[in-house]
């Protein structure tokens, strides 16, 4: 029984001396170049050891310690730690020493120190710029940052796009305020980070990225129509955008108002282009269809000119003080308030009324008649944004209200 006893005890004695293992505590300490300790920084420690490999994960604590321990085969006398973690400029750094046996029969401590952010890094000078553009939609650019830079962009903490570009663009759905956040990671620069906020309850989102223009016939003081000539009414922008006409027969002018001859009586698609800021975020293009006919109310001769000219620089009869009918109405009040009701006073010599909403589409188109007297309109059910109100006379004459609610 004795025997026995001992027998059985021998053998649990040889298991557990097969299973035995010697442990290995690694530590590595992170700090910048001033000596202050780098937090929150994940280390991953690999050991080589009997053939095989360990692995472990810690990150660093307020103090930049990350430790670790590994339970290596019993019988291991030597081998080598790896430590290694992503730098502040986005490239890995691998930390080495070597381990051996001590006097006690185990494994000697190994630490390790490195420095995070080791290198002359570039601050770089980048900044974020924004704007809406014409269909509604915003577009947002990052200027100043290197080649190899990446763009984290985020709406309101979420990304939306994780990408080599530059620029993002996003369609912002609803009245609210919405934060557009980048984060720029580069090899040449330190991480960099910016917001823009922007605000969809103001239609124009703070830029004045809409635009549009009336073509009409050219009149002298008498009032009398100039044949051959066309005026290109422009409403005054704000901004001091740029300019790019294009004539629609080849011809081109960056002017902000230019006159302009055609060699035949058309059509022509006139088009105007501005943009607004040195980044060409917040850019606007409106075109219409110009011409001349033989039968027709503008002109009988081949070829005729345009002349263009800001909203309240219009020449011939609307400059004559004479002409009282052709006064341009007075709108009040204005701004309005949604659903409110707009009055002027009316003459005889606007026979046409037309409404056009921001993008130039008509809302409104009615005839006036040979009313004189106040004339009202309501505004329930147009979307809060800029309007415009545009009178014809029998002439060809327009005259034009910016309306904003």
């Amino acid at each position: 029984m004795m025997k026995i006893i001992c027998l059985a005890f021998s053998v649990l004695g040889l298991a557990a001396l097969a299973s035995a293992q010697v442990n290995l505590n690694a530590t590595a300490l992170l700090s910048d170049e001033a000596g202050n300790a780098a937090t929150g920084v994940t280390v991953e420690f690999n050991v080589e050891a009997s053939g095989a490999v360990y692995t472990a994960e810690e990150s660093t604590d307020e103090s930049g310690v990350a430790a670790v321990s590994f339970e290596l085969p019993s019988g291991t006398m030597q081998g080598m730690v790896n430590a290694t973690y992503m730098n502040c400029d986005s490239v890995m750094s691998t930390m080495t020493a070597s381990f051996s046996a001590n006097a006690l029969g185990g494994l000697s401590d190994v630490f390790l120190a490195g420095v995070y952010c080791g290198g002359e890094v570039n601050p770089c000078n980048m900044s974020l710029d924004g704007g809406q553009t014409v269909m509604g939609s915003w577009m947002f650019a990052v200027a100043g940052a290197p080649e190899n830079a990446t763009y984290d962009w985020t709406v309101d903490g979420v990304t939306m796009n994780n990408t080599n570009d530059s620029n993002f663009g996003w369609e912002f759905e609803g009245e609210s305020f919405w934060t557009v956040c980048v984060e720029v990671i580069s090899a040449d620069c330190e991480p960099w980070t910016d917001c823009y906020e922007v605000d969809t309850t103001n239609p124009t989102g703070g830029e004045n990225c809409e635009l549009s223009f009336e073509v009409v016939q050219s009149v002298d003081e008498a009032g009398d129509l100039i044949p051959g000539s066309l005026d290109v009414i422009v409403p005054e922008l704000s901004g001091q955008p740029t300019y790019e006409w294009d004539f629609g027969d080849e011809g081109t002018s960056t002017e902000a108002s230019p006159t302009y001859t055609y060699a035949g009586n058309g059509p022509y698609l006139l088009c105007l282009t501005a943009a607004w800021g040195d980044s060409l975020l917040c850019t606007a293009t409106y075109c219409d269809s110009v011409s001349v006919d033989d039968d027709g109310f503008i002109n009988f001769l081949e070829g005729f000119t345009i002349h263009v000219v800001t909203e309240g620089g219009f020449n011939g009869m609307w400059e004559t003080p004479t002409q009282v009918d052709l006064i341009s109405p007075l709108v009040y009040p204005n701004p309005v308030q949604q659903g409110e009701t707009i009055a002027w006073i009316q003459s005889p010599a606007w026979y046409r009324l037309v409404l056009r909403d921001g993008m130039g589409r008509i809302v409104q188109d009615e005839a006036c008649g040979n009313f004189r007297g106040e004339m009202t309109m309501t505004t329930a059910g147009l979307a809060p944004g800029a309007y415009s109100l545009h009178w014809f006379s029998a002439r060809g004459i327009q005259s034009t209200q910016l309306i904003v609610q």
